[in-house]
């Protein structure tokens, strides 16, 4: 059955951090390694500080401030220059406050959305897909976190898979994107992936997921 499915194409689109972003970025990572370097500092916290990167790569949102964004801010030209006709978004990321953000601007964008995270109650989670699955549903994006939504979902009116962050778990992303490739998809599925040079995004692809 699988072979009868139309094809993925992957993109890749590698951005780069404004001076703010990078800045706050930056002094984290540093204080990190030298922390590390000189071994004055627990593995527990050494994960917080790395996850706390993974954050700043989405949005300085995630860290209580303003949503300042290299990656939402490609993913608003994306969806202006590709969001016409039938297309619909699956939009994702790993942190709630990336995928909020990516919702909010959506919505600053006039465009119709629905967002589900682990916050959101399994009634209106079906609620929102059969919003975004009705024939000529005028919702054009379905947004959320990859913990709510990597499984027991089908989403084939969506053509467009977005990743604002992956999972360092190779198999949740593909399942996740597999929410769109799915019997029934009449249509060519985009994996996009948008993430920031420089920073721990890129080593999580080239030393973690790529191998797998």
């Amino acid at each position: 059955m699988l072979r009868s499915l139309p094809e993925k194409i992957y993109q890749n689109i590698t951005v780069e951090m404004g001076n703010k972003q990078r800045k706050i970025y930056d002094k984290i990572k540093n204080g990190l390694l030298s922390k590390i370097g000189d071994k004055k500092i627990k593995r527990h916290k050494a994960n917080n500080e790395f996850m706390k990167l993974r954050q700043i790569c989405g949005t300085l949102a995630c860290l209580g401030m303003k949503d300042i964004s290299a990656s939402l801010d490609a993913f608003e030209d994306f969806v202006k220059d590709n969001l016409y006709g039938e297309h619909k978004l699956f939009v994702f990321a790993p942190f709630k406050a990336t995928a909020r953000a990516a919702y909010n601007r959506l919505l600053k964008m006039k465009i119709k959305a629905v967002y589900v995270d682990g916050d959101t109650n399994h009634r209106d989670v079906d609620i929102y897909r059969r919003k975004f699955q009705t024939k000529n549903s005028r919702y054009k994006a379905y947004v959320g976190t990859i913990d709510k939504n990597k499984e027991a979902l089908t989403l084939t009116n969506a053509d467009y898979v977005i990743f604002l962050g992956k999972s360092m778990v190779q198999k949740l992303n593909e399942q996740t994107e597999d929410r769109t490739h799915r019997i029934g998809q009449k249509k060519v599925v985009n994996i996009v992936n948008i993430s920031n040079r420089d920073t721990v995004e890129e080593s999580i692809e080239e030393k973690i997921l790529l191998p797998k």
